[in-house]
């Protein structure tokens, strides 16, 4: 008996027979979404076959899956790239079924999907925000409207099911990529030997080394496809989970995948982020719950959050007023404080700073103050501030207490104790220097040389790292270098208190480079 849903924390991963049985029992779902999205009845069933195809290649690299939100999510993905599908109007249905296709018509491609989905698709609110991403801002979408499409899409001919055949171009890819896989693996091998034989030629020879050093942290296996890898825990000490990331189109919680294409930023909160979109939409993505629309900022920009007092802020895009959301408890508390003009760039303990155009003026609403930043302000966090003072300078203060850190850029820990930056020998350098500011001085962090780190963000104890991944024989096996290669990217997450870290998960086939929750 094959479970409609895989909940949440399912150890492992399907195999491909339980996909196949699974999708076999789906195939009318598959075949009547795709023809009420507005595919011909007659490609129908070839798109169906092409999104079972590439719903078999999502459940064979993620860990945590909700076959029903994955299943649907690969069904309007497929429709969204198909261009054919586009190029023709559909066939006239019959009588009432004809008539609900043109009130789908004149709905906005996302309230449509999502009108579909949770009409033929039977997803729960929750799923229907993993899947799609959280219900389009404009007027809701009348439930009367629609109360009859479940039954009308009974009628819809759906024809056997060509799961077999998904499952046989599959298997082929996958074989296609072993077989590539070996060949970048002898290629990168001879690669290497002739770059060794150079270097022993051309430098002075060092000394040997120590047999007791440890030696690079251990690597995740690679993936073809966005998905994570099984965790490769530190010898000797816990397993580590990586800051929540973004691959271009989904959030990744650490046990939740969310659907949001248009990420701009996101930030931590606690067991959740808070993220806004390129329409300026402000988000709630939590484990366990629907995403909460919290209201919009002007697109483009971020909101601010302080983790540990679970607050979040942002600039409301009809008003300019600053925006301050309590996200504790069961009854989530709004303030709302006048400004001009404003951009918000910290939150911490309930006080919001930010950079307007005029000087904006200390102001109290209950037990949220919104001031002007100092001029350079990088960060606040448990009460540590952190300031550009020039081009190679950081100012670090606690209370009376202040230092100066060499770097340009940076963000803080969640308890202000250390500080995250780039070197200053190299402008262009991503953030990837972290300071502990009790001593001063930079953590020894088992980064690879010459890695080339994205992105990078504090988690609670920890901070992760996207580093590009270079090694040829890494590369994504279906994609060889060359003209349209996608760089692979490894999650290296390392404990702050140990400076140890490991390979935590390596993505290819990410829509854009990874982003980081800060």
């Amino acid at each position: 008996m094959v479970p409609d849903v895989l909940v949440h924390g399912r150890p492992g991963r399907p195999g491909v027979q339980e996909i196949a049985t699974y999708a076999v029992g789906r195939w009318p779902v598959v075949v009547r979404m795709l023809v009420l999205l507005g595919a011909p009845p007659r490609h129908a069933q070839d798109l169906a076959t092409t999104a079972v195809g590439a719903f078999f290649e999502r459940c064979a690299h993620d860990e945590w899956l909700d076959l029903d939100a994955t299943l649907v999510a690969e069904v309007v993905d497929t429709w969204e790239r198909d261009r054919t599908a586009w190029w023709h109007r559909p066939e006239p249905c019959a009588g009432d079924l004809d008539e609900a296709v043109e009130a789908l018509d004149v709905l906005s491609p996302a309230q449509r999907a999502r009108v579909v989905a949770q009409a033929v698709g039977a997803l729960t609110p929750e799923q229907l925000d993993d899947a799609l991403g959280p219900a389009p801002l404009g007027s809701p979408v009348g439930e009367s409207t629609f109360a009859d499409l479940p039954r009308l899409a009974e009628e819809i001919p759906v024809g056997d099911p060509h799961v077999e055949q998904a499952r046989s171009r599959y298997v082929q890819r996958r074989r296609g990529g072993r077989r590539l896989t070996l060949v970048a693996a002898v290629a990168g091998l001879a690669a290497v030997a002739a770059t060794v034989t150079v270097a022993v030629r051309s430098i002075d020879p060092q000394p040997a080394p120590d047999p007791g050093a440890a030696g690079p942290s251990p690597s995740a296996a690679p993936v073809a496809g966005v998905g994570a890898t099984a965790r490769v825990p530190l010898t000797g000490g816990p397993d580590l989970d990586p800051v929540t990331w973004y691959d271009g189109r989904r959030i990744h919680l650490a046990d939740r995948t969310v659907r949001l294409p248009g990420l701009v930023a996101m930030v931590r909160v606690g067991d959740g982020v808070v993220a806004t979109d390129d329409g300026g939409r402000v988000v709630h993505v939590r484990a366990g719950r629907p995403v909460e629309t919290l209201g919009r900022t002007t697109p483009g920009a971020a909101a601010v959050a302080d983790p540990q007092a679970r607050e979040t802020a942002w600039v409301d895009a009809t008003s300019g007023a600053v925006v301050v959301r309590s996200l504790r408890g069961t009854t989530p508390r709004t303030t709302t404080v006048p400004a001009v003009g404003a951009t918000v760039v910290a939150l911490d303990d309930g006080t919001v700073y930010v950079d307007s155009a005029g000087e904006q003026p200390l102001t109290r609403v209950g037990d949220v103050v919104v001031l002007q930043a100092p001029e350079g302000l990088l960060d606040v966090a448990g009460g540590t501030q952190a300031r550009q003072l020039d081009d190679d300078l950081i100012a670090v203060s606690t209370g009376h207490d202040a230092s100066g850190v060499t770097g340009r850029d940076g963000s803080l820990s969640d308890d202000g104790h250390y500080l995250l930056t780039r070197d200053v020998a190299a402008s262009a350098a991503p953030l990837r220097v972290v300071v502990d500011l009790g001593p001063g001085t930079p953590l020894p962090l088992d980064l690879r040389p010459g890695a080339i780190v994205r992105d990078a963000a504090f988690d609670d104890g920890t901070v992760t790292f996207v580093v590009e991944v270079q090694n040829g024989i890494q590369y994504p096996p279906d994609r060889p270098r060359g003209r349209g290669y996608i760089p692979g990217y490894t999650l290296v997450v390392c404990d702050l208190a140990r400076a140890a870290c490991q390979d935590d998960v390596e993505v290819f086939g990410a829509a854009a480079p990874l982003k980081l929750a800060h």
